[in-house]
């Protein structure tokens, strides 16, 4: 893709977000190739409609998952602070694009990360964080499913960023191995999903070096007082209007949102 059809994409992606409004596929001409052509249109699109960075999310950050789906490495999209809600939180479901739902382990940083000329490492990364909460993403999807740009549709849309409930934080999570560690997603007060924290690189927290690292390389690198979602522990399930979602990290919390009709 050449600089101006990604900017165009971008700009047809940009539209379709301010006006409410999906759109059914991209031109032809306009479809990513390759994941470095996606992530190019993604963060062209995060550029404009991003007003200030409250936090990151983590895509494909399974490894089976990723090969299921062909991706060499995970997404990243940022998320508005004016998306983040502190649970229990009440969204209004009309103002949501097909909003689905992930649990995920959830940090947040103390100070910041700063591109550098070494990689970070883990315990340093760690020691960067000021605490770790149970959340509850809540991906929005500009593009209508049944298009032909296959996962390269979540990519370019800005890793499928959409809202985001925050959890208290938790307490004695730091001597804790979180890769065992699990997450119920109840609806209506039915289980619907449950999996582990290893589902996020492993350990949430080896995602938290990832996103660090790659950010730095990047070149704005992580700053205090913003949140990662580490990735999915559960997977992802679809909301509806009236349904009132629990994530249930047992000894580590929950987060809590209803969506009103």
């Amino acid at each position: 893709m050449t600089p101006a059809q990604i900017a165009e994409a971008a700009e047809l992606l940009i539209q379709a977000s301010r006006n409410r409004k999906s759109m059914a596929d991209l031109p032809a001409a306009l479809r990513p190739a390759d994941m470095d052509q996606a992530e190019a249109v993604s963060n062209a699109v995060q550029a404009k409609v991003i007003a200030h960075v409250g936090g990151w999310k983590i895509g494909a950050s399974d490894a089976t998952a990723r090969a299921k789906l062909g991706l060499p490495r995970p997404f990243i999209g940022r998320i508005d602070t004016s998306r983040i809600h502190t649970s229990p939180a009440r969204l209004v479901f009309a103002s949501l694009m097909a909003p689905k739902l992930e649990c995920e382990f959830c940090f947040k940083l103390a100070r910041d990360l700063p591109p550098r000329g070494k990689a970070y490492g883990r315990d340093e990364v760690l020691a960067a964080v000021a605490s770790l909460h149970p959340g509850i993403e809540i991906p929005e999807l500009r593009i209508d499913s049944g298009n032909s740009l296959g996962m390269f549709a979540v990519i370019i849309d800005q890793g499928g960023a959409g809202s985001y409930v925050l959890g208290p934080a938790a307490q004695g999570w730091q001597s804790a191995d979180l890769g065992k560690a699990e997450a119920v997603l109840r609806i209506n007060g039915e289980e619907k999903a449950r999996g582990p924290g290893s589902f996020a690189m492993g350990n949430p927290i080896d995602s938290l070096a990832w996103l660090a690292n790659a950010r730095a390389a990047a070149g704005d690198g992580l700053k205090a007082g913003q949140i990662v979602s580490t990735g999915s522990c559960t997977g992802i399930l679809p909301a509806k209007p009236g349904d009132k979602v629990e994530a249930d990290f047992g000894p580590f919390g929950k987060a809590l949102v209803d969506f009103l009709s």
